[in-house]
């Protein structure tokens, strides 16, 4: 366990560690983006019970698309950061 604090608390390595928190929180956001849509889509689809007719596979798909519409925001989000960091 100390070769690994060791890793993370050296000055060298902040860089990789930089970088393995931002693929980390990417992981993360798009997990939970999933999720949030999922939720949101069947919120929605209960609120219009009689002028949106869904089926669960329509929600997933809606999921995934807008899922990866987050990721690739979110993604651009880090770059910039990294890029006016240089």
């Amino acid at each position: 366990m100390s070769k690994i604090r060791d890793f993370f608390y050296n000055k060298e390595n902040q860089h990789t560690v930089d970088i393995i928190k931002d693929v980390v929180s990417w992981v993360v956001v798009t997990g939970l983006s999933y999720v949030y849509w999922v939720a949101m889509l069947l919120l929605i689809s209960l609120f219009l019970l009689n002028v949106w007719h869904v089926t669960w596979e329509q929600i997933v798909r809606y999921s995934i698309g807008l899922m990866i519409v987050t990721s690739v925001v979110y993604m651009i989000t880090i770059f910039r950061r990294r890029w006016k960091e240089k």
